[in-house]
């Protein structure tokens, strides 16, 4: 279990750690505004047609700053890395490859890509890091996610376990409530009802199923901010700032069965006072804070396609632990806390528009 709890933060927030087979979304996109008369180039939908496929470079850079305090044995992760400053940076291939999707006006679009050429700096507990600690490796990128024709997100299956061994459902926490932050994320914002042109904004809400009881809330709004031009396509250029809500959950509950379960049956008074008091102390809480995304993104309006994506985006999470020592039954405690920022590039370089 090496590591397993660094890595699943970064998993968590930035590679769809958990996945999410029939993920259950509501959204509402609201009528685009006119601020300018929009010109005649005007976005509909998305062009997702069943056997194309979209390749884009893609380029990433990740700054990790990780700030640990007290006992991480309390965690299971006596070799847990203390203080961290990271920053690493690397190149990707990504296909995207459509097919129909579960039901009409929907399609599943899987995600194929591995980052190569890493690059890494930064200090582990002071000491220069030269090569790419296991806590913040980019794993390869295998996702599945079902959107329809307005880029509204309606289930996904990253293809991967859990990373707190079953502490979590899998099922419980859909990444794509994380844009800018999942890679393998589609890429473009939730469009309205209408056609959207030059000057239009719009906003946009979604609840995806969280790790605890509430629902992640994701809400965004989008402005085309004018026109570009990219090898000759007259493209549209649409700003979208996103904010995701907090994740949190909380095994107190599941701590308070299992030590009470363990309290002997003829406790004298003080001892039951002494017992209950440290059930009160017991705490293993784990979050992610709100996420922030401002991104850009180059669409072809003629074609539904998106040329070029850039975004960036930042979150921070951490977990506090309080839980009695096996052997003395003292209270120990740690707290791990950990800021990411990400920022992401994508160009579209082979497919039917491209």
């Amino acid at each position: 279990m090496n590591h397993r709890l660094a890595a699943a933060f970064v998993a968590l927030s930035l590679f769809a750690a958990c996945s999410a087979d029939s993920a259950s979304t509501t959204s509402q996109a609201g009528p685009p505004s006119t601020t300018d008369p929009a010109p005649g180039v005007a976005l509909a939908s998305y062009s997702l047609e069943a056997g194309t496929s979209f390749t884009y470079e893609v380029g990433i850079e990740q700054d990790i700053t990780m700030n640990v305090e007290g006992d991480t044995s309390t965690i299971g992760e006596e070799d847990f890395p203390g203080d961290s400053e990271i920053k690493l940076t690397g190149s990707a291939t990504f296909t995207q490859t459509v097919s129909d999707g579960p039901r009409p006006g929907t399609f599943e679009v899987r995600v194929v890509g591995e980052f190569t050429d890493l690059t890494v700096t930064g200090t582990i507990e002071g000491e220069p890091v030269d090569e790419v600690p296991e806590f913040a490796d980019l794993s390869p990128i295998d996702s599945t996610f079902v959107v329809d024709e307005k880029g509204l997100i309606i289930g996904s299956d990253t293809g991967l376990e859990d990373p707190l061994g079953g502490l979590v459902d899998p099922g419980a926490f859909d990444p794509t409530s994380m844009p800018g932050l999942d890679p393998g994320r589609f890429l473009g914002p939730e469009l309205p009802d209408t056609e959207v042109g030059v000057g239009d904004s719009w906003e946009t809400d979604s609840e995806f199923p969280g790790l605890g009881a509430d629902p992640v809330v994701v809400s965004s709004s989008s402005t085309v901010t004018g026109t570009d031009d990219i090898d000759g396509v007259e493209v549209l250029v649409i700003e979208t700032s996103t904010s995701t809500s907090r994740v949190e959950v909380d095994f107190g509950e599941l701590l308070l069965g299992m030590f009470g379960a363990l309290a002997p049956e003829d406790m004298e008074p003080e001892e039951a006072e002494e017992f209950d008091e440290l059930l009160e102390s017991l705490k293993f809480l784990i979050f992610i804070d709100d996420a922030i995304s401002d991104a850009t993104s180059w669409v072809d309006p003629v074609a539904g396609v998106v040329w070029q994506s850039q975004s960036a985006s930042s979150t921070s999470m951490g977990i506090d632990v309080s839980v009695p020592d096996q052997e003395t039954g003292e209270l120990i405690e740690a707290t791990v806390d950990m800021a990411l920022r990400q920022d992401i590039t994508y160009r579209l370089t082979e497919g039917p528009s491209a």
